[in-house]
């Protein structure tokens, strides 16, 4: 044993078993920003769904693959306000997480932001097609390659973090962060 380790079991040990207690500890500020974070979900979540809605039920009857990417991306960002918003904010008032939910709230975390860079790319590059390789827009099977797009970036975000997260070794230090646990190799 170094003097590291030591130390990092003294302080984990008086931190009551929360490594990495004194980042979540409660301050005046922290608990104003936790406001404002649970006020932006309030209110973020029923504008996100209002946009989504339109976008499927508008006054426009046919919607254009890019009409239908950016409505993948919105839900992107309504996935993430309540699948990953809510459980951070919800460390900082319970304390450490189970180690499971740790583990799915990070894979969930990373999958949701490589699913919105890959749906921002694949809309360069339609618009890009759109512009200089398609003569005719409207021969363009939208529904088809919709449902195509959405399973092989929703398939492939999953599976590469799923994959990600299950190789040996160390975790990522934001899987320590939600657990309170020290980082292994320290």
């Amino acid at each position: 044993m170094n003097l590291s380790s030591i130390i990092f079991e003294i302080v984990k040990f008086e931190k009551d078993n929360d490594f990495f207690g004194t980042v979540y500890e409660l301050e005046p500020l922290k608990i104003i920003l936790g406001f404002i974070s649970i006020s932006f979900v309030t209110l973020l979540a029923p504008l996100l769904v209002s946009i989504i809605c339109y976008e499927w039920y508008g006054s426009d009857l046919k919607r254009i693959f890019i009409n239908r990417l950016v409505t993948s991306i919105v839900l992107c960002f309504f996935a993430q306000l309540i699948l990953i918003q809510i459980p951070e904010i919800l460390r900082y008032v319970t304390g450490p997480l189970p180690n499971w939910f740790c583990f799915w709230h990070y894979v969930l975390k990373n999958t949701i932001a490589i699913q919105e860079i890959l749906y921002f790319g694949i809309i360069a590059v339609v618009r890009y097609m759109f512009i200089f390789s398609i003569k005719n827009p409207a021969t363009f099977q939208d529904e088809f390659w919709s449902f195509f797009i959405n399973n092989l970036v929703i398939s492939f975000g999953f599976l590469s973090q799923v994959i990600f997260a299950c190789l040996p070794g160390r975790q990522p230090l934001t899987f320590y962060f939600c657990t309170g646990d020290i980082p292994s190799g320290l």
